[in-house]
């Protein structure tokens, strides 16, 4: 194949990826204090399947509850996080939402209380993704809003649902006040500025859930 062939087919390809891209919401979901819990049960001589048996049913009651209410995608998981995503047609309050629930579930639960709770911690955004896929045969998004969702997880706390400013703005011309009147569940709303390793100054809004008494 000549030189001028391969760069028409080079350009055919780089088209035919640019394609397989979309706007959507991206979620991360983690399980808080994981490594400590382990550690705990490691000293204690407790079996490894106690802990892994746990975070296998944090994973399927996470995905179940978003299944449940036809609200989103799972895309994997990563260890003892969840990764899903949302149609951008979704709406953010619904999202919200679902998510605020999740957390109140866990909150709830009879089986995981005190020492043995499970508690989340989440983070959400939104933007352009492409596939990156190279195995599966699904669209595995990739792209800075993934990037940046998964940071943003990072910098949250337990009961913490942190929001990029891009799935901010989804919300219209709500403030922040009228986020925390959204649900009953929001005990609190602020908005934090930070350099991020890879993204630079980003701003960010916390939502801190209301914590079981």
């Amino acid at each position: 194949m000549k030189r001028p062939q391969k760069i028409a087919v080079l350009g055919e390809l780089y088209e035919q990826l640019a394609q397989e891209s979309r706007y959507e919401y991206v979620c991360f979901i983690d399980l808080c204090g994981s490594t400590d819990y382990k550690q705990r049960l490691v000293e204690a001589g407790v079996p490894s399947s106690t802990w892994m048996h746990r975070q296998l049913i944090f994973l399927q009651w996470s995905a179940e509850h978003f299944r449940k209410r036809r609200c989103g995608t799972v895309v994997k998981t990563i260890g003892d996080s969840l990764m899903l995503s949302f149609e951008f047609t979704e709406s953010a309050e619904t999202i919200l939402s679902n998510c605020l629930e999740l957390v109140s579930f866990f909150d709830r639960s009879r089986a995981f209380r005190n020492d043995n709770a499970i508690q989340l911690k989440i983070s959400l955004d939104f933007g352009e993704t492409s596939n990156g896929d190279i195995i599966a045969g699904v669209y595995d998004p990739i792209g800075i809003c993934v990037d940046r969702c998964a940071r943003l997880n990072g910098l949250s706390s337990s009961h913490e649902i942190v929001l990029s400013t891009d799935f901010y703005g989804r919300f219209g011309n709500k403030t922040l006040e009228g986020i925390k009147d959204m649900h009953s569940m929001v005990q609190s709303v602020s908005r934090k500025r930070e350099t991020i390793k890879g993204l630079g100054p980003t701003t960010y809004i916390i939502i801190s859930a209301q914590k079981p008494h």
